[in-house]
């Protein structure tokens, strides 16, 4: 396992030295290959930066030939694959490091010293574990650059190095975490004082599902409220060690979204995880290693809190419109409406064929026609459909169509206005997370911010389907 010193992958101070490095053109004709010593390490910003060391004149000519023609060639172009490079280095311990889709930039140092630089988004080293290092149990571990905030329920005695002093030492601390499970997996999550967040995940099985890492930090960011992108991973698994690690990202960023039920860095709050396994297992298999569709929702209207009033109201009324669009509402309405609606669509069809009139406005009937029967249901056929099932609050869906229509015309929020559309975009985020609830089949504690006090309450409603993708 990654030793238990979180700071050597959380700050700036990485720094992997090099003795070999290898940049190759992903050109198939003749590829430029550009080799050297040199590092591996995260500058002020936190990101991945590559440096390597040209000793060769040589070398130094054609890269810089090759950087003077590209950015004469490339100005406002989509750069084509075969101009990027992709890098194989050797640490010092002998681990080979690769990464894909690099651009290097050419400069000198103080010695006049040719010097290749490039940004990393991420480097990744795999080797065998031998078979008394390994066991049946796979393993991931996740590292996240900054403190999350978890409601923990046991304390967990850790081991850290120390490298404040001249010689390291390991101090033994005692950590709030959590542990649970979902989805036949045993989480913990471990908060190291001042030093990022630490996520465990172990399978008694081979395997761990394709994207888990992803699919944990989605889950995580929806329950608990926070950005959360991992910096450093460690995946155990078949006997095989995978090592990645990425630049520090998000790691100052801030959002003031309301997790779906709210808590403080306490002991207990049961209900968080369970909400976090209904999550999961509804997203688990999702085949991409991009975020979920939900997800991608979830990230787009905290990105929203991040900035004014009326850029939240308008990100979380259309998160919501998009989610009625999703299969699970959509064939809940036309499943109860879907004879009624090909029969009235087929009626006007009918119809049209006896009127006289000009081809091209006949031709546009037709496809508004045929736009409704591939597309039967709008928001808000849906959301009457889910209000007279008892399935959605009609306040809400008042308070989501209030916001839409003014967030959609330029709507600018006066001073005296602030409190009434803070309470009217709260009344929107608790039917965002009612939505998500009856997506994922979730039924459990909650917390209503559309009432003074933040009043906890119980979420108990179900959709009438067995399989909602």
């Amino acid at each position: 396992m990654l030793p238990h010193n979180p700071s050597e992958f959380f700050d700036k101070s990485l720094c992997i030295n090099c003795p070999q490095i290898t940049l190759t053109q992903n050109s198939s004709d003749s590829p430029t290959i550009y080799q050297g010593s040199g590092s591996i390490s995260r500058n002020e910003q936190g990101k991945l930066e590559l440096k390597l060391y040209l000793g060769v004149d040589d070398q130094r000519l054609l890269l810089k030939n090759f950087i003077e023609e590209f950015n004469e060639n490339y100005v406002g172009k989509f750069i084509p694959e075969n101009r990027y490079f992709c890098l194989s280095a050797t640490d010092e311990h002998d681990r080979e490091w690769k990464s894909t889709m690099l651009l290097p930039r050419y400069t000198t140092n103080s010695n006049n010293q040719g010097i290749v630089i490039a940004q990393l988004n991420e480097i990744s080293h795999t080797a065998d574990i031998s078979s008394n290092q390994s066991d049946q149990q796979a393993s991931l571990y996740l590292y996240v650059s900054k403190i999350i905030e978890f409601p923990f329920n046991i304390n967990r005695l850790c081991s850290i190095v120390s490298k404040e002093e001249i010689v390291p030492f390991t101090i033994n601390h005692v950590l709030h975490a959590a542990v649970f499970s979902a989805c036949g997996y045993t989480f913990y999550i471990i908060k190291y004082e001042n030093n990022g967040t630490l996520i465990e995940v172990y399978s008694n099985g081979n395997d761990l599902p394709k994207f888990i890492e992803t699919r944990v930090c989605e889950a995580l960011q929806f329950v608990l409220g926070d950005f959360l992108l991992w910096s450093a991973l460690e995946l155990n698994q078949r006997n095989k060690r995978t090592i990645r690690l990425r630049s520090l990202l998000d790691r100052e960023k801030k959002t003031i979204v309301m997790p779906p039920i709210r808590f403080n860095a306490e002991f207990g709050k049961e209900d968080v995880w369970k909400l976090y396994e209904r999550y999961l297992s509804h997203i688990i298999n999702h085949p991409e290693s991009r975020l979920h569709p939900i997800s991608a929702w979830i990230r787009y209207v905290m990105n929203m809190r991040i900035s004014i009033l009326e850029a939240e109201m308008l990100g979380v009324s259309v998160a919501v419109e998009d989610f009625l669009k999703m299969e699970s509402f959509k064939e809940v309405y036309i499943g109860n409406n879907s004879s009624n609606i090909e029969s009235q669509v087929s009626l006007v069809h009918d119809k049209l064929k006896e009127l006289e009139l000009e081809d091209s406005f006949k031709k546009r009937l037709y496809g508004f026609l045929n736009s409704i029967k591939s597309n039967p249901a709008s928001a808000t056929d849906i959301l009457k459909h889910l209000t007279d099932k008892g399935l959605v609050d009609e306040k809400f869906v008042k308070a989501w169509k209030k916001c839409r229509n003014k967030t959609a015309h330029g709507y600018s929020i006066k001073p005296e206005e602030v409190e009434s559309e803070i309470k009217l975009c709260r009344q929107v985020y608790v039917l965002f997370h009612h939505l998500i609830f009856l997506i994922i089949g979730y039924t459990g504690k909650y917390t209503d911010y559309s009432e003074e006090g933040w009043i906890e309450k119980d979420f108990n409603k179900l959709l009438e389907r067995e399989n909602i993708t």
